[in-house]
């Protein structure tokens, strides 16, 4: 069992033989240095997983891939495939962490008993770094695709006056209504 590549591996489990479970065991035991190779490239990001967490996402990614069948063999290696996939598994993970992670700053005590606690949070200094990086980054790139025009070209609209708010809130009102009388008289008809 061994001596099998990575590919021939995932043909011997896709092909259903009694040795399935050893060799996705070996699969696996194969692939630990790319989970851990991207494990580090995250490990000081996100505090809250270790080596041994990274490992286990990893080895539930290529069950699931396996399970699935997501690997075409004649696409290219399944390494490759592994790397690509488990890069943005962990890329998700880390920006799920970084967009819901609140830091505790205070946690006040339980004076009159009434069973909880009350606990100051703020959103941790790189994840509001991170959103500032992202939103610049999607900017810079729908306006590079043309899709925003940069705030030097964007035309102005002219501000409304009282006047005209009024006049214009009036006529949505008319249109709503002659709307809801339409719906009315069809229903009645039925």
């Amino acid at each position: 069992m061994q001596t099998k590549t990575n590919d021939e591996l995932v043909e011997l489990i896709y092909g259903g033989d009694d040795k399935d479970d050893e060799a996705l065991q070996q699969l696996i035991h194969n692939l630990i240095p790319i989970m851990l190779k991207l494990g580090r490239m995250y490990l000081g990001k996100i505090p809250i997983l270790d080596n041994d967490d990274y490992i286990q996402e990893g080895s539930f990614l290529i069950w699931k891939k396996i399970r699935e069948r997501k690997w075409n063999p004649g696409a290219g290696r399944f390494g490759n495939f592994i790397y690509s996939a488990f890069r943005f598994h962990v890329l998700h993970i880390y920006r799920d962490y970084v967009l819901k992670n609140m830091v505790k700053i205070n946690e006040s005590e339980d004076y009159y008993y009434y069973g909880y606690r009350i606990c100051t949070f703020v959103v941790d200094e790189f994840a509001v770094e991170y959103r500032a990086k992202q939103k610049e980054r999607n900017k810079a790139w729908a306006i590079k695709t043309g899709r925003q025009k940069p705030e030097s070209e964007k035309p102005t609209k002219p501000k409304m006056t009282p006047e005209e708010r009024a006049e214009r809130e009036k006529q949505r009102r008319k249109e709503c209504s002659a709307g809801a009388g339409k719906e009315k008289a069809q229903t009645a008809l039925h």
